[in-house]
């Protein structure tokens, strides 16, 4: 059976640690044994172990008696000596034997050394006992579910001495760039310069992430963070998950929110971010912004319909309101590849047919773009597109139509062309079988067969209604001119004012 690996590498990385704040380092140069036992022992102690930590509770450090200890300990392998600090102090000679001995000296108060001696034997024989204890305290002080994410991260400090960093992925990558944040598994990964980083992904829709970064520590230490990291993140998302229902029953959240990383053109605060995790929105990734309009403005019974039908052709987006209308995005890791676009319009067609005519549905689809600044652009494409989308035409259009739906969308704004479109259609005011005709003959590229079916009639019915369409506004249907300036109309009086 192999022997267990000391957790404690070398005596002078226990300087400092959470229950040994009272613990320094004299001595210059770094020691080189690990420390497997600590033993209480006189200044003038003939007898030392190999690997032993010893502690000296009695006699004059400032003596040439601690000379012969060092000398005694570093012969006998020893991994170090702990002393009371006093005044004066080990001498300069005592201080340079250890250094070039590399046998570190560490000191503590007087009054503190049985308490130290305590938990240096639990850290050092007992590591799992340490351990426990403080998982334990960690997991009593979060049993009622009342601890916030702050209260949590400043519990993981009082414990490891360290303030850990709760964050997206991209906040991640700045603090600690070696790690796989596109990996969600937990991390430890030690540096160059003997830092630890432990990381933990938290499972969620956030995909947030918890990093704690451990300077030159003992392994003792990165095995007690990485347990504490494994309770905190089952605590955490939980508290998200709960967090999360709390906000989604809460709209006008959502919308101040959207409404501030609008208004920031994406620049997203910590402040941001966090409210953003706690809603379950992701800001990193790439984005593909979705924009819901109607002819009048929509409800909040508007907007269940419309979730119920996102879900039920499994497009898995939030709706916020956006001024009148509403907003959604779809997030992923990478960008999306060319058929994901199609396949995403062909869903939402399918949406708004689900959606019902009483609410005819405008939905624009933005480009790809990363981050949250990207969310934002797309956002911002996606109204742009939606502005000229006509619902007889299937109601979706994406982003690579967005000059000629600007265009359009202008064009059929104007009071220009409302008021032609008003005069012109005038005659069809009162048989709105008729106008319905008409402008599904002109939407379906002037083929019957495609009319009929759109209104569920037969192709003759169709022709007998534009053969009554011709007469009474006393034009002809198969002059193109004449096709293009009626389908404006057409279009016109359904367009609203923006």
């Amino acid at each position: 059976m192999a022997p267990q690996r000391p957790l404690v590498e070398h005596a002078d990385l226990l300087a400092g640690l959470p229950g040994l704040e009272d613990l320094h380092l004299v001595s210059r140069t770094p020691g080189g044994t690990p420390v497997t036992s600590v033993r209480l022992v006189d200044i003038a102690a003939e007898a030392v172990g190999d690997r032993e930590l010893l502690v000296c509770v009695s006699g004059d450090v400032s003596s040439w008696r601690l000379d012969a200890l060092i000398r005694r300990a570093a012969l006998a392998g020893a991994a170090g000596i702990v002393l009371p600090k006093s005044t004066p102090g080990p001498t300069v000679a005592s201080l340079h034997i250890a250094d070039r001995l590399r046998l570190p000296l560490l000191v503590t108060p007087p009054h503190r050394i049985l308490e130290v001696v305590t938990t240096l034997q639990r850290l050092v024989a007992a590591p799992e006992i340490e351990r426990a204890e403080r998982v334990l305290r960690c997991a009593h002080r979060w049993r009622d579910g009342s601890a916030t994410p702050e209260g949590v991260l400043a519990d993981l400090e009082r414990e490891l001495g360290t303030r850990p960093t709760l964050g997206d992925r991209a906040q991640v990558g700045e603090s600690a760039p070696e790690l796989r944040t596109d990996l969600e598994v937990a991390q430890t990964h030690r540096r160059p310069g003997g830092a630890v980083v432990v990381s933990c992904p938290i499972p969620g829709p956030s995909r947030q992430w918890l990093l704690i970064q451990l300077g030159r520590p003992p392994d003792v230490l990165v095995d007690q963070a990485v347990a504490l990291a494994q309770l905190a993140v089952l605590y955490l998302r939980g508290w998200f998950l709960v967090r999360r229902w709390e906000l989604e029953q809460d709209h006008h959240q959502q919308s101040r929110l959207l409404a501030e990383l609008l208004d920031e053109h994406g620049a997203a605060t910590s402040a941001i971010r966090r409210r953003a995790a706690e809603m379950g929105w992701r800001l990193d990734g790439w984005h593909v912004g979705l924009y819901f309009a109607a002819a009048t403005e929509l409800t909040e019974a508007d907007r269940d319909r419309l979730v119920a039908a996102l879900r039920g052709v499994d497009i898995p987006t939030v709706v916020v309101r956006w001024g009148d209308s509403w907003a959604g995005w779809l997030t992923s890791d990478y960008a999306p590849v060319p058929d994901f676009l199609h396949r995403l319009l062909t869903r939402l067609r399918r949406c708004v047919r689900a959606a019902g005519d009483d609410t005819p549905l405008r939905i624009g689809v933005g480009s790809a773009r990363e981050g949250p600044v990207g969310l934002v652009e797309s956002l911002e494409e996606a109204r742009e597109v939606a502005r000229g989308v006509d619902v007889r035409s299937g109601g979706v259009a994406a982003t690579d139509a967005l000059g000629i739906h600007r265009l359009v969308g202008e064009l059929l704004g104007s009071s220009t062309a409302r008021a032609f479109a008003q005069s012109a259609l005038a005659p069809l005011a009162a048989d709105a079988t008729l106008l319905d005709t008409l402008a599904t003959y002109l939407d379906s590229g002037n083929s019957v067969t495609t009319t009929a079916d759109r209104l569920g009639v037969h192709r003759n019915t169709v022709n007998a209604r534009l053969g009554r369409v011709t007469r009474t506004l006393s034009v002809d249907l198969a002059d193109p001119d004449v096709r293009l300036a009626f389908q404006l109309a057409c279009r016109a009086l359904d367009v609203p004012g923006w």
